[in-house]
């Protein structure tokens, strides 16, 4: 019914960062861009490594509009 999982529809509520109230998106996002939007948001960078280790570079984007006012 939804592509195997890749067009599953998502839910977001957030009064204080959504101004959007009961609209529709249907811009494509995957669940892999959940972790750089969620840091983004938070304003934090993730590390290139982890005890000595680098960290590969994510293959996602973060979902959140770049020109929000937040």
């Amino acid at each position: 019914m939804h592509e195997g999982g890749i067009s599953t529809p998502l839910i977001a509520h957030w009064p204080a960062g959504i101004a959007a109230k009961g609209e529709l998106r249907r811009t494509p996002a995957h669940v892999i861009d959940v972790v750089p939007t969620v840091l983004e948001l938070a304003g934090v960078t993730k590390p290139t490594d982890w005890k000595g280790q680098p960290i590969p570079a994510a293959r996602a984007r973060a979902s959140w509009p770049h020109s929000s006012p937040m």
